[in-house]
């Protein structure tokens, strides 16, 4: 590997890591607010860097020690959204992740029973009402539709990658729907959100429709290129 690679591989993971240490210290900010679409705008800052600095160092490696790099890679990107999930599904203020919403209950039983939705297609038509009735906008609609799609995309992408059984749609489909109820439960749980079925659906939905997408043949050579094997 020439010098030049190996300094412009150096200097795409130093920026990496100090936007890291940015984006932590500005989420435990209290005096700071990180809107979503910052939030995303960071981890795909981190991503790019990380990867593209991976490529760098390792494309002219064997094939063998350019899947194990770009494995590793893969893996911290996959932490990096996971993060970003629990921030967003647990902590963020804005989208009330926060204790203001246990003011009105005496305890977690109370909470569940009055904000938990069991009933299938509910919440989906109760926006789809409230968007055709102009209680809410068209942007609200989208975003907590598409946002409940979107949000579980990436793992049709991280975990084929990650773990080559969860490759085969049935074990997709089931390690998906556990990590989702985790979720949900969780902020059922610690009054930081509402167990919502249709949730449930949204988020398997939008995992399941990437990882159908990556299986067409030309997404396939595209993925074997990302991990450093031959095409």
């Amino acid at each position: 590997m020439s010098t030049k690679k190996f300094l412009y591989a150096c200097v795409c993971y130093a920026l990496f890591v100090l936007i890291c240490i940015h984006y932590v210290q500005v989420d435990i900010s209290t005096e700071q607010y990180m809107s979503v679409w910052a939030r995303m705008f960071y981890v795909s800052c981190m991503s790019i860097l990380l990867y593209v600095g991976s490529y760098v160092l390792v494309k002219d490696s064997r094939c063998k020690v350019r899947r194990f790099w770009f494995y590793g890679t893969f893996l911290i990107i996959f932490i990096l959204y996971v993060f970003t999930i629990v921030q967003l599904t647990l902590l963020d203020p804005v989208l009330g992740r926060n204790t203001s919403l246990t003011m009105n209950f005496h305890n977690i039983r109370e909470y569940i029973k009055e904000t938990a939705n069991f009933k299938p297609l509910y919440m989906i038509q109760l926006y789809w009402n409230g968007y055709q009735n102009e209680v809410i906008t068209l942007e609200q609609f989208i975003m907590n539709m598409g946002g409940n799609v979107v949000i579980m995309m990436p793992m049709g992408f991280f975990l084929p990658i990650l773990n080559k059984k969860y490759a085969r749609f049935g074990k997709f489909v089931s390690i998906v729907l556990v990590m989702i109820l985790m979720i949900e439960i969780t902020q059922a749980i610690t009054m930081r959100g509402y167990f919502d079925v249709d949730d449930i659906f949204l988020n398997l939905v939008g995992a399941c429709m990437m990882f159908i997408v990556l299986k067409l043949p030309f997404l396939q050579r595209f993925m074997k290129w990302l991990m450093g094997e031959k095409v």
